[in-house]
C-alpha cells in the first residue's frame, strides 16, 4: 500500500478507493498523539487527490475529539462551514455550520442522495465525523454517481438530461419541515425576494405553500470533465414511498407526497424508471462501518451517500462546504 511521510516520524497508510465502487480511499493513522491538524496541512494535495479519483477520503485513527475541534478540521480542509438552508429534512445546529446527520427514525433506511441537489445551492463538499458509533449496523452506503450516470439506459439519461428535474414541495402547517425552517425566512416577502431570484416559483394554496424548482439532472465535474447523476429523483418521488405510506396517499383524494418529482417540463416521471434508477445506485455502491472518530469526506458532485437502519446510541455529526449553483442550460 502507498504510505506518505506525515508530520514529525509519523507514518500513515493510504489505501485507494478504486478496489470497489463508491468506497473512498481510506488514510489510516497507527500512530497515537498524531496532530490530525497538523498533518492535514502537509498532506492537503494527498487528500485533493484522492478526492478528485475516488470521490471520498475517509480519515480514520485520527484524534478528532469534540465537534469544535471537526468544525475547525472542515475549515482547514475546505474552507468555511455553510449553514443548511433549503432544507428537507429534520437536523440540529451543533454549532455555527456543523449539524446533525438527518434525523429520521434508526429504523429507517435512507436512499442515496447528493446533498441538496434539489436545491438551488448546494456543497462541493460534505463532511461527517463519527462521534459514536452505532451499537449495530447504521453503515453508510455509498455510490459512485459517474457509475451510476454511465449504467443507466440512453432512453433514461437523454430524457433527465433534455428535460432536467422538477422538484415540487408542499408545504402544510404542521406536517414536516416547515417553510420558514426550510429557507430560513419567516415572510413571504422575504421569501420571495431571496429565493424568487434563484429560480423558485412560489403559489400559496389552501394556507399552505407550494415551491418548485427546476434543475439539471446532470452535472460535469470542472476538474475531471466527468458526468455525475445529481438529482433527487429516486428519493423523492411516490414511486420510491414505503408501500403502506402510497397506498394511504392514493386513498386520499387529491392527496400528494410532500415533495414530488417530475420531469422539468412537467410531465410525469414512469414509476419503472425511478426502480430501475434506484437498482442501479446499489449497483454501483458499497458501504462501511463507522468507528469512533472517523472522518469521512465527500465530494459532493461524485458521491452519493445514504445510511442503513441502526440500534441507537450512533451520532455522526455533518458540515457542508463550498456553496455551488447549478447552470440552467435545459430544453423545454
Amino acid at each position: 500500500m502507498p504510505q506518505r511521510r506525515a508530520a514529525g516520524a509519523a507514518v500513515v497508510r493510504v489505501e485507494p478507493g478504486a478496489r470497489l465502487p463508491g468506497y473512498p480511499a481510506v488514510v489510516h493513522n497507527p500512530t497515537p498523539g498524531l496532530d490530525p491538524a497538523e498533518w492535514l496541512r502537509n498532506n492537503e494535495s494527498l487528500i485533493d487527490e484522492h478526492l478528485l479519483a475516488a470521490g471520498g477520503v475517509l480519515l480514520r485513527g485520527f484524534a478528532v475529539g469534540t465537534a469544535q475541534r471537526f468544525a475547525a478540521l472542515v475549515e482547514q480542509i475546505s474552507g468555511p462551514c455553510l449553514d443548511y438552508t433549503e432544507r428537507s429534512t429534520p437536523r440540529t445546529r451543533v454549532a455555527n455550520g456543523i449539524y446533525t446527520s438527518t434525523e429520521y427514525p434508526a429504523d429507517q433506511e435512507i436512499f442515496f442522495h447528493n446533498e441538496n441537489a434539489y436545491a438551488h445551492t448546494w456543497p462541493q463538499r460534505i463532511h461527517f465525523w463519527c462521534q459514536q458509533a452505532p451499537a449495530a449496523g447504521g453503515a453508510t452506503p455509498l455510490a459512485d454517481c459517474r457509475q451510476v450516470y454511465a449504467a443507466l439506459p440512453d432512453q433514461v439519461r437523454q430524457a433527465f438530461e433534455r428535460h432536467g428535474v422538477l422538484y415540487r414541495r408542499h408545504f402544510q402547517p404542521g406536517l414536516g419541515v416547515g417553510w420558514q425552517q426550510a429557507f430560513g425566512v419567516d415572510h413571504p416577502d422575504a421569501l420571495q425576494q431571496r429565493f424568487g431570484p434563484a429560480g423558485y416559483r412560489f403559489e400559496w394554496r389552501d394556507g399552505g405553500l407550494v415551491a418548485s424548482l427546476r434543475l439539471p439532472a446532470v452535472l460535469r465535474h470542472p476538474l475531471s470533465g466527468a458526468l455525475s447523476w445529481f438529482n433527487h429523483a429516486a428519493l423523492f418521488h411516490a414511486a420510491a414511498l414505503p408501500p403502506e405510506l402510497r397506498r394511504q396517499l392514493a386513498a386520499i383524494e387529491g392527496a400528494v407526497p410532500q415533495i414530488d418529482t417530475r420531469f422539468g417540463n412537467d410531465e410525469p416521471i414512469p414509476d419503472p424508471w425511478i426502480a430501475l434508477i434506484r437498482d442501479t445506485y446499489r449497483r454501483c455502491a458499497s458501504q462501511f462501518a463507522w468507528c469512533a472518530d472517523d472522518l469521512l469526506i465527500l465530494d459532493n458532485r461524485t458521491i452519493a451517500h445514504g445510511r442503513m437502519p441502526y440500534t441507537p446510541p450512533r451520532r455522526i455529526i455533518a458540515a457542508m462546504t463550498g456553496p455551488s449553483h447549478h447552470e440552467h442550460t435545459l430544453q423545454q
